[in-house]
């Protein structure tokens, strides 16, 4: 049950997407991505905007023609309304820019439907991460890879985020 805490965050957070010039810039995107036509070779696209590198992915997507879904820090919630239905229902790739925990995750997530990462770069803060090399990355592919191992890299440096693009097979 929610509390009042909840709700007024929820207001307030509804309001100040309303207000962001990001929400914006996608809205215009999306409305001219619509007009061109999508191209098919990704579902959809995830991003978590938490990220400083999200704006410009998530923009990079729309203006591709790519169906987008963004969310900040936590994506139970599009994993339990949009994801996890699809992958239910059949095939289904997505695409994202997400911290590496989150990648982990979905991965993990996703494999009871025989979907795993076909492609998945890590970057370091700043860096400019582009969806078209990871999608050529994708479609050169022979197998898939195995969840993402940056938990038993726990000592070691570890990413700012990753680019990747989870697809069902077979």
């Amino acid at each position: 049950m929610a509390s009042r805490r909840d709700i007024v965050r929820g207001g307030v957070a509804l309001a100040a997407l309303s207000v962001s010039p990001f929400g914006a810039l996608l809205a215009r995107a999306a409305a001219d991505v619509r007009r061109a036509g999508a191209p098919p070779a990704v579902d959809l696209v995830v991003v978590d905007r938490a990220l400083p590198e999200a704006e410009r992915f998530a923009l990079e997507a729309t203006e591709l023609g790519y169906a987008l879904r963004t969310f900040e820090h936590d994506l139970a919630p599009i994993w339990m309304d949009v994801l996890e239905p699809r992958l239910r229902a059949g095939r289904l790739a997505i695409a994202g820019l997400t911290a590496p925990g989150t990648t982990f995750c979905l991965e993990v997530l996703a494999a009871p439907y025989r979907a795993a990462s076909l492609a998945r770069r890590e970057h370091a803060r700043g860096a400019d991460a582009r969806l078209p090399p990871l999608l050529d990355e994708a479609a050169l592919a022979d197998a898939a890879l195995p969840p993402y191992p940056h938990v038993a890299r726990a000592g070691g440096p570890s990413p700012a985020f990753l680019t990747w693009l989870i697809a069902t097979r077979g």
